[in-house]
């Protein structure tokens, strides 16, 4: 195996427990370098669970979450930010009380590189984003597609290896789907490995080139994207078993 084919993360046997609940339970899958894979699932499949297992928010009962070959798992959620994961939220989450640059300071700070070394202004990160010149710009003040631009900003402000988006592109007209689909995608091509829990199936299709599937905790399929989505028992966890007569 070459480092090329390396993955970036590798999961195996992950397991959380919630009481009685198994929300997600023995889960295997990789993400390899510059590779855009698709969490899917339906609703109450345990894939934000997942995310929250691989950014550190929540403790694995079993199994390891190796990033570059390190295991991750069960370590908090500063130190697994400094090694290089970064994420979104399903439900934004900016610091409203501060500017739009301040919530990119935020994520500077725990950059393990120093500015110096790193390169990287405030005002760059919100430009490749789209916000260009709202480093003043009150965070409370911005429109739903900005506050998920300035969340996305504050997240490559740690310069990631991994990158975790949460149904990033939800709620989004037409128009701004488009536009997030491009930027993704422009991520993707500067070598950026990213994991997306997603409903968007347009999304989906065109920027995932692999997905891993989810149902009650478990994988339930892992391939390249038509045939995933076109695999009998994804159908049946997103629409239930047919009837028969």
């Amino acid at each position: 195996m070459t480092m090329a084919d390396t993955p970036v993360l590798k999961v195996e046997g992950l397991t959380r427990s919630f009481g009685g609940l198994v929300a997600v339970n023995g889960m295997d899958f990789t993400v390899h370098a510059g590779e855009i894979v698709g969490l899917l699932g339906p609703n109450g499949s345990g894939k934000t669970t997942a995310i929250n297992l691989m950014s550190g928010v929540l403790r694995p009962d079993a199994g390891s979450i190796m990033l570059d070959g390190i295991d991750i798992a069960g370590w908090p959620t500063f130190r697994i930010a400094r090694l290089g994961v970064a994420r979104t939220f399903q439900l934004v989450r900016v610091l409203d009380g501060m500017t739009c640059g301040d919530n990119v300071r935020a994520g500077l700070a725990f950059n393990h590189r120093s500015h110096k070394e790193d390169g990287t202004s405030v005002e760059d990160l919100l430009a490749r984003v789209g916000l260009p010149d709202c480093s003043m710009r009150p965070a409370a003040d911005l429109t739903y597609i900005d506050r998920k631009r300035l969340e996305l900003a504050r997240a490559l402000a740690l310069r990631p290896r991994l990158l975790l988006l949460d149904e990033w592109l939800a709620g989004l007209n037409p128009s701004e789907l488009l536009i997030g689909i491009a930027l993704i995608r422009s991520l993707k091509e500067e070598g950026l490995s990213i994991m997306m829990v997603e409903h968007v199936m347009e999304a989906i299709r065109s920027l995932c080139s692999r997905c891993v599937v989810m149902s009650s905790g478990r994988r339930i399929a892992d391939g390249a994207t038509d045939a995933v989505l076109n695999d009998p028992a994804v159908i049946e966890a997103y629409l239930g078993a047919p009837e028969h007569a």
